[in-house]
């Protein structure tokens, strides 16, 4: 199950989702002679009001369990619907977004390099490191996502609210 590393991150801000798929397109386009036949890779980030995330997913066809690599940074979002702010300081704000996205694709890069050439991956709780003088958060899991998905339709927004607090 998906949840993120802060106990505060609740509610999830939207980010554009064509900008997911563009990143899983790079990674595919770079890790291809490394992935087999049956491997596809997707991308999620996610944006909290303390926090951002990025995950990468690692699907094998055939296989029930996915490789899950997640990176997240302390971040603080600007409180934009409660605040009047020049539209400079919300561009200037979303360009870091992309700045640190971009920045914790290359970590997850190198974790899905490692994983892929000598089959080692993170810990599987959330383990704090020192990447090119920034403090990044890592973990490694594997799930399904697609069954949980469904699940979580199955068993509504409440219950998943419940499992979070």
């Amino acid at each position: 199950m998906f949840f993120p590393r802060n106990a505060d991150s609740k509610k999830a801000i939207p980010l554009p989702k064509d900008f997911d798929k563009e990143i899983a397109d790079l990674f595919f386009k770079e890790f291809k002679g490394n992935l087999k036949d049956n491997q596809t890779l997707e991308v999620k980030n996610t944006l909290y009001k303390n926090e951002l995330m990025c995950s990468l997913y690692l699907k094998t066809t055939g296989q029930l369990k996915q490789q899950i690599f997640e990176v997240s940074i302390d971040y603080e979002v600007l409180a934009i619907e409660n605040n009047d702010y020049e539209q400079s300081e919300i561009k200037k704000q979303a360009e870091n977004i992309q700045n640190q996205i971009s920045f914790i694709v290359d970590y997850l890069a190198l974790c899905l390099d490692t994983f892929l050439i000598e089959n080692k991956t993170p810990s599987s709780e959330w383990t704090k490191i020192d990447f090119q003088k920034q403090i990044l958060f890592v973990r490694h899991h594997t799930s399904n996502l697609e069954l949980e998905e469904q699940a979580n339709k199955l068993l509504g927004e409440d219950f998943l609210e419940d499992l979070s607090e």
